[in-house]
C-alpha cells in the first residue's frame, strides 16, 4: 500500500472555508456513517442481509441502488472516493460469485486511509 500524501489546502472562497470547517477534527465526532454497496452479482440472500442491515443503521446509513462493479481488496480507491464524498467511515460490500458464495465484506477508516477490511 502506498500512502499518499495530503497537502494543506487554503480555502479561496468562503464557501471552501466552511467545508473544510465541517471536515476538522472535533471534540465531540459525528455519528458514523455507513455505505451499503452492491457489487456486480448479488444473490438475493445477500441483498436481502444488506437491507436489514440498512433499516437498523437508517439515520446513519447511505444505500446504494445500482449495482457496483468494484473489488475492495484489489482496488480501494473507489471505496475511499466514495466515503470521502459521503463522508461515511464504514462500509458494507456485498457480492456473490461462484468461487466465493454469498460473500459479505465489511470495512472501517481512519483519517482517509482503510485500517480493516474482511469477509464475514
Amino acid at each position: 500500500m502506498a500512502t499518499v500524501m495530503q497537502r494543506i489546502v487554503k480555502p479561496k472562497t468562503q464557501a471552501a472555508k466552511r467545508g473544510l470547517e465541517v471536515r476538522a477534527p472535533k471534540l465531540e465526532e459525528n455519528d458514523k456513517v455507513a455505505m451499503f454497496i452492491k457489487g456486480g452479482h448479488t444473490s438475493e440472500t445477500i441483498t436481502q442481509v444488506l437491507k436489514e442491515l440498512y433499516l437498523l443503521k437508517k439515520p446513519n446509513a447511505i444505500t446504494f441502488k445500482r449495482k457496483n462493479i468494484m473489488r475492495p481488496f484489489d482496488d480501494q480507491s473507489s471505496i475511499e472516493f466514495f466515503s470521502q464524498k459521503n463522508d461515511s467511515s464504514l462500509f458494507l460490500f456485498g457480492s456473490h460469485s461462484k468461487k466465493r458464495p454469498n460473500n459479505l465484506v465489511l470495512g472501517w477508516e481512519r483519517q482517509d486511509q482503510w485500517q480493516d477490511l474482511g469477509p464475514q
